[in-house]
């Protein structure tokens, strides 16, 4: 059986998993975006889905070009929310 999702549905089940995700990061990872969170001076209750999702990324991309070359190999670890 197949089901059909809107592009709105898709959209709010990605905003889900990539938000929910945050719960399963390693300690560095949680740390990293709980600095960004502080850095940008507003409650997490106070940021808009948006702007919690591009710190995401930028935790993500910043975590993984130092993880991704530690030890002089590439693609150590990775993390992708």
């Amino acid at each position: 059986m197949s089901f059909k999702m809107t592009k709105t549905e898709r959209e709010l089940a990605d905003v889900g998993d990539e938000i929910g995700a945050i719960a399963e990061t390693n300690s560095h990872w949680f740390a990293g975006l709980a600095a960004l969170v502080e850095s940008s001076g507003k409650r997490v209750d106070d940021m808009t889905v948006g702007e919690l999702r591009s710190l995401i990324t930028q935790r993500s991309d910043t975590y993984n070009r130092i993880y991704a070359d530690f030890e002089g190999r590439q693609e150590v670890a990775t993390c992708q929310i």
